[in-house]
This record gives structure tokens, C-alpha cells and sequence, in this order.
């Protein structure tokens, strides 16, 4: 199994990705061997390898959303959308989830 550790050795933390068998061989490692403390050690659930992988490539870097009904107005800003969101569908899912003042909004842009 892979593991993820965070150990602290001369009051500077590290991190470490390391394979063994049971997580109390990681821990007898790190201190025995290394003479560091460990704080935390996680087990790597899954692995996805992908290579040159950015994450640009899969989201666009900001949205800006006004919307409006009668009750008030909304301004906000939306840091990581998908690019596999079409603007259609993205102002659809904003107009049934999001509400100004329990009523549904009549007027919405998005700039991209």
C-alpha cells in the first residue's frame, strides 16, 4: 500500500510518499530510522496517473454571474467552473439552485 506521511524533524515539517505493508512500518520507520516525529500518515485510496496534467486544461480560471429579479441583484464570482459546462447549462443550473430573496431569477449573465 502507498501512504502519504507528515513528519517533523528540527521544527520543519516534510511530506513523504512512501510503500510498505502496514501503516505501523511507516511509523516505526520514521522514528527509529529517521529519528523524526510523525504527525500524520494517510493511506492512498486510489492513484490516477495522468501525465502533463494541468488544471487549466479542464477549468476555466474565473466566471462572473450577475442575476436579478425584482427583489435584488447579485454580483458574484465563480473561481473554477469546468470546461465542460456550456454556458446554456451552467445558466441553467445557476438559475434553478441560486435565488434572490426565495424567488427564482429572471435576469442572468455570464462573463467568461
Amino acid at each position: 500500500m502507498k501512504y502519504q506521511v507528515t513528519y517533523i524533524e528540527d521544527t520543519k515539517t516534510f511530506y513523504s510518499n512512501v510503500e510498505a505493508k502496514h501503516y505501523n512500518d511507516v511509523l516505526n520507520f520514521f522514528e527509529n530510522c529517521i529519528g523524526a516525529t510523525v504527525s500524520e500518515i494517510r493511506e492512498y485510496v486510489y492513484q490516477t496517473k495522468q501525465d502533463n496534467f494541468n488544471l487549466s486544461d479542464n477549468y476555466r480560471n474565473s466566471i462572473v454571474v450577475n442575476a436579478s429579479n425584482k427583489f435584488g441583484y447579485l454580483n458574484i464570482k465563480l473561481p473554477k467552473v469546468k470546461k465542460s459546462l456550456d454556458e446554456k447549462k451552467l445558466a441553467q443550473m445557476i438559475k434553478q439552485h441560486i435565488k434572490i430573496k426565495d424567488t427564482q431569477i429572471t435576469y442572468l449573465t455570464l462573463k467568461i
